[in-house]
């Protein structure tokens, strides 16, 4: 049995597999490159989309203060009513 030879001469398909190998890394490159570019635009447009749905929950808080405060004083003065028509109807004069 013969022992293995190397020969260093470079041929067509040598150049073609060395060629489609180099467009390969550089077609994955690119998508990646590509995908990485989309995936930053989705986050900024998703924090941009955050800070709106913040405003608009702060308003609805606020407004739902308002209206616990309204309803607190509408509750106060049924009180305040309720106590008077006892008061007339324990002394009606």
């Amino acid at each position: 049995m013969t022992a293995p030879k190397m020969d260093w001469r470079v041929s067509i398909g040598n150049i073609i597999q060395i060629v489609s190998f180099l467009v390969t890394i550089g077609v994955l490159y690119a998508s990646g490159a590509a995908e990485l570019k989309s995936t930053k635009d989705a986050i900024v447009e998703t924090r941009a989309e955050q800070a709106r749905y913040e405003v608009r929950l702060r308003t609805l808080e606020t407004d739902s203060a308002r209206a616990d405060e309204r309803l607190s004083s509408i509750y106060t003065l049924l009180s305040r009513i309720d106590s008077r028509l006892e008061r007339i109807e324990r002394n009606p004069q």
